[in-house]
């Protein structure tokens, strides 16, 4: 986990070696961290690292070094994680099932549902957590 970082070209490129693993990479953080902070960052030359998705698509946002900028908007604000999707291992261990019930009296109808899923990293290392902050500057590093 990385705290108090720059929305800069440098600790992007920082992030991305941190990373272990085969794969494609993405990015996953909320609209205002993708659009106030990685939307901004610009290479040593001036050109932007961030690349807007131009195809309609309600959840990659663009690309920034080759990997998927996915939004989530279940993160806080300046909090992103960057890794490999792949190296995510899920289990579905007993599949949704749903169940109803009509109350004889009431009539009331309930209905619950039942699933049991895990999941987590194969890598540990395949995936960072980043926390920017506001103060610093985007652009050049």
């Amino acid at each position: 986990m990385l705290t108090a970082q720059a929305y800069n070209d440098a600790t992007i490129r920082k992030i991305m070696g941190m990373i272990h693993g085969m794969g494609a990479k993405a990015v996953y953080a909320n609209s205002k961290t993708i659009w106030n902070g990685l939307a901004g960052i610009a290479e040593g030359d001036g050109t932007k690292a961030f690349v807007p998705n131009s195809m309609v698509d309600p959840v990659v946002a663009g690309r920034i070094y080759g990997a998927n900028v996915v939004i989530d908007e279940n993160l806080a604000d300046n909090v992103a994680y960057f890794g490999i999707p792949a190296r995510i291992l899920a289990n579905d261990f007993d599949t949704l099932t749903m169940m109803r019930d009509v109350n004889a009296k009431t009539f009331v109808t309930t209905i619950s549902g039942y699933s049991l899923f895990d999941a987590g990293l194969e890598d540990p290392k395949a995936f960072v957590k980043v926390t920017f902050t506001t103060g610093n500057t985007v652009g050049n590093s």
